[in-house]
């Protein structure tokens, strides 16, 4: 894979940039005979085979193959914009990647035999255009020019084009900078990715033509997400949701793993986030207005690694956030779109790991339910607090992880005294980001509570 042209997002992103460069470049030396050998990969679930440029070493599903091929079709009968949906969780990006490579679609797009395909992926989060260049990176035959939603094209990939779009979390194709793209795309062919073609606003996606990979019923019975346990917490409607959330981690932290905690509020995340860490004595991080892109993959980084337990989140995860090991989410506020719902469960979805949800649900007032937005629930809970003391009853299921997720936290491994030093530093750099002064209330609350 050459990475061509980067619309930086930071200048961090733009360092990384230019070691994977070097190695590309290296790589391309090496294997420029080799280049174009085809792979064909087929099984009884394929429709048809698929024939490859290259190799690539994960084997595509079945749902995989038949969107490539099905894109193919479309792309042969004379359509340019294409959708597909596909839930959160079953490699989308690996099927742009396949795309690419497919020799179906490179010949429709009448790509020389000798010439790489060059791609436009554009996203709009940083943390979504790194995950392709990853995917990418094992290719040479693919120039993957990675480009901001939030950002004009540059004049050197316009003067030199590109061959294909990719559009990432396509359902914000409707946003004023992406419709600024798209009016230079274009004759090219665009294909969008979504894992819900809904918008909470009502907007239309305007493509020609929608596939669906795989429908979040199948992908979890097939195991390739996974079944989501529903706990559901009945909150009686006050709008500040941080009294009734640290209630529930009192009471019920050790049954959590590596969790993300939702709320509306900075007040609410940077009183939860304290009295996790000060007065639970927990390692708790933060993420709100004050943080940029480069904070959010740090802190989902530590959280993945078991570096802290809890991550609150005020506005800066939702969409488009693939991180590994996360077991829980907290939904400690109102949702009024199940896409938006559907959003945040899923960073808890993927098989690596069970997963479970803690939903705030006012029976007055909330008709968004989790069980109405997952593939399949393994079980569903009601807790709620009668006379001050918590009651809890299972309503289907079985909750075999019940009391066991905090056992399921990856924890760093320490091996000396100087490990445990740099450890205790570096969370430390991590949790407490900003000056005291900013927490004034919180101290007063701490000294109170």
């Amino acid at each position: 894979m050459e990475l061509f042209s980067l619309n930086p997002f930071s200048e961090a992103m733009a360092t990384q940039n230019t070691d994977v460069n070097k190695s590309v470049a290296t790589v391309e030396n090496d294997t420029t005979a080799s280049l174009f050998n085809t792979f064909t990969f087929f099984n009884e679930e394929y429709i048809e085979p698929l024939s490859l440029a290259e190799k690539t070493s994960k084997t595509p599903r079945f749902y995989q193959a038949n969107t490539v091929n099905s894109v193919a079709d479309m792309l042969e009968q004379g359509f340019t914009r294409i959708g597909v949906k596909s839930p959160t969780g079953t490699g989308k990006t690996l099927i742009t990647k396949l795309i690419a490579l497919s020799t179906r679609v490179r010949n429709l797009l009448k790509i020389e035999p000798t010439k790489k395909i060059r791609v436009l992926y554009v996203s709009n989060k940083h943390r979504l255009n790194r995950q392709a260049e990853a995917e990418y990176r094992e290719n040479s035959s693919v120039e993957l020019i990675l480009q901001s939603a939030m950002s004009s094209i540059p004049d050197e990939v316009m003067e030199k084009g590109w061959d294909i779009t990719f559009l990432d979390e396509s359902h914000h194709e409707a946003m004023h900078s992406i419709q600024k793209i798209l009016t230079k795309m274009t004759s090219r062919p665009l294909i969008g990715f979504t894992a819900d073609d809904q918008r909470g606003d009502g907007l239309l996606l305007k493509f020609e033509r929608f596939h669906v990979a795989i429908s979040e019923y199948d992908a979890a019975r097939r195991g390739f997400t996974e079944k989501v346990g529903v706990n559901t917490v009945v909150d009686l409607g006050k709008n500040d949701k941080s009294e009734l959330t640290i209630k529930l981690l009192e009471k019920y932290s050790t049954h959590m793993g590596n969790t993300i905690i939702f709320v509306r509020t900075e007040r609410e995340a940077r009183k939860i986030q304290r009295h996790l860490r000060y007065k639970m004595g927990l390692k708790a991080g933060i993420l709100d207005s004050r943080h940029k892109e480069d904070d959010l993959d740090k802190a989902l980084d530590k959280l993945s690694e078991g570096k802290i337990q809890f991550l609150v989140n005020c506005q800066k995860i939702g969409e488009g956030i693939d991180a590994e090991n996360i077991t829980d989410v907290v939904l400690a506020r109102h949702f009024n779109s199940p896409a938006e719902k559907k959003q945040y469960i899923g960073r808890a979805i993927r098989p690596d790991s069970p997963c479970a949800v803690w939903e705030f649900t006012n029976p007055l007032v909330d008709s968004v339910v989790s069980r109405d937005v997952v593939g399949l629930t393994k079980y569903e809970r009601l807790i709620s607090i009668k006379n001050n003391q918590w009651d809890e009853r299972l309503l289907s299921g079985e909750d075999k992880t019940w009391g066991q997720m905090s056992k399921l936290r990856v924890q760093p491994e320490i091996t000396s005294e100087n490990d445990l030093d740099a450890y205790d530093q570096e969370m430390e750099s991590i949790m407490s980001s900003v000056d005291d002064s900013y927490f004034e209330e919180e101290h007063l609350y701490l000294m109170t509570a």
